[in-house]
């Protein structure tokens, strides 16, 4: 048995709507949000289990095909949603192994491609690409606040503190 297992996800924001850029169902759409204990899930978002970085672009570049783009002024080929794309890694202890640690090791590495800010009269955007422009600009917005906030938060708390705090957003 393999000691290391990775899987990959992938999935986009189009106009405050989740879409699994790795399904092949039609499916992609019906993802909820939901937070737990150890943060946020993304209930019915496909895992892909990936054992080579090969796999790993081949479903990159899969999901890039699938990703919501279109032309403006600015942009021939301009993304119109923000990308989260993560693997999640799960080493199992070594068996036979002196080692005082039999525990499973998890971690998770999360990869974000955030469309750019949209200045609307440089990108000519009408109808659907303004709504998408006004979509794209609200969310870099409250990611702004976000860092905001947790960067004074982190001036304000010791060091030696480990709580954890949510932002609604």
């Amino acid at each position: 048995k393999e000691r290391v297992k990775i899987d990959m996800s992938y999935l986009e924001i189009y106009n405050e709507e989740a879409n699994d850029l790795l399904s092949d169902g039609s499916n992609s759409t019906d993802l909820k949000f939901r937070e737990t204990r150890s943060g946020v899930v993304v209930q019915n978002l496909s895992r892909h289990s990936v054992i080579s970085p090969q796999e790993v672009a081949a479903l990159m570049i899969a999901a890039a095909e699938k990703r919501s783009t279109a032309s403006t002024l600015m942009n021939e080929v301009s993304s119109r949603s923000h990308a989260i794309c993560t693997l999640y890694i799960t080493i199992s202890p070594l068996i036979d192994s002196k080692s005082e640690c039999d525990e499973e090791i998890t971690a998770k590495l999360t990869l974000v491609d955030l469309a750019g800010s949209e200045r609307i009269k440089k990108t000519g955007a009408e109808g659907m690409r303004l709504k998408e422009g006004i979509n794209i600009n609200k969310g870099l917005f409250v990611l702004g606040q976000v860092v905001s906030a947790l960067s004074e938060l982190a001036q304000q708390s010791s060091c030696s503190s480990s709580t954890s705090i949510h932002f609604n957003y």
